[in-house]
């Protein structure tokens, strides 16, 4: 059930396994942080290492200092629209597109990520 934490993370652990293995890459290894407060997996796509971190409540992506998560208001409705958003996400960036969206060009929304990206560093 998605309403849970843990049922959050395996839905997602899950989905974001089957995106990597549609594109061609590997399904990640999933484990748990040594706090078990989320589940982080490790892989390498054309020679960076990118992380990606199951939380109960949310999922991101780190490659070197860059945070990727879902951040428009659509995507953060719902659990289930948080991990579509990020999926859809990922799979445009691994298959070389850019990790914002087509309708993302306006700078409310770049304002928006980079609001969102320090203060997650912050926190």
């Amino acid at each position: 059930m998605l309403t849970d934490g843990k049922g959050f993370r395996e839905f997602c652990r899950e989905r974001v396994a089957t995106t990597l293995s549609t594109l061609g890459l590997d399904r990640p290894a999933f484990g748990e942080a040594q706090d078990g407060s989320y589940l982080l997996a490790e892989f390498e796509h054309r020679g960076r290492v990118h992380r990606i971190e199951i939380y109960d409540d949310g999922v991101v992506m780190l490659e070197g200092q860059h945070l990727f998560e879902p951040y428009m208001p659509a995507e953060n409705e719902s659990l289930g629209s948080l991990v579509d958003g990020f999926t859809t996400r990922l799979s445009r960036y691994l298959a070389g597109g850019p990790w914002e969206g087509p309708a993302e060009k306006g700078p409310i929304d770049r304002i928006r990520a980079a609001t969102r990206t320090i203060l997650r560093k912050r926190g």
